[in-house]
């Protein structure tokens, strides 16, 4: 099976969702993953076969923050890594090269410069949180 990537740039966009842009524009861009099921203030799609799950959230009517969870197959790509499938350290040590990190060894790591977070489980990242403002 091909492996379907989602590219994260920091305060900008994941994959087709730009952040700040308008919650319509994001439906549209979603669509290039699946069809995306609205709520009050979310977006949920999962991609191609199931191999994305991603989380949409909105605020003022415009895209606030996008999570994606990792799934089988998928490769969610940030800084030339993917982040669910490279060891924990290396995740770190090319975060750190970005800003200032906060962890939480074992649960958690977040950049509050990028507004990224993400989420440890095992020996492995399993969520990953990219906001649209600092």
């Amino acid at each position: 099976m091909e492996r379907f990537s989602v590219r994260v740039d920091p305060l900008r966009a994941v994959g087709p969702v730009v952040l700040g842009s308008p919650r319509a524009e994001a439906v549209e861009a979603l669509r290039a993953w699946g069809e995306p099921r609205p709520s009050s203030d979310t977006l949920v799609v999962f991609g191609p076969g199931t191999r994305l799950e991603a989380l949409v959230r909105c605020v003022d009517d415009r895209v606030d923050a996008v999570e994606v969870f990792a799934q089988p197959g998928a490769a969610v790509v940030l800084f030339g890594l993917d982040v669910f499938r490279t060891p924990v350290a290396d995740v770190v040590a090319t975060l750190r090269t970005r800003g200032d990190v906060v962890e939480d060894p074992g649960h958690a790591v977040e950049v509050p410069a990028l507004a990224l977070a993400l989420l440890q489980e095992g020996d492995g990242f399993r969520w990953l949180k990219a906001g649209r403002t600092p």
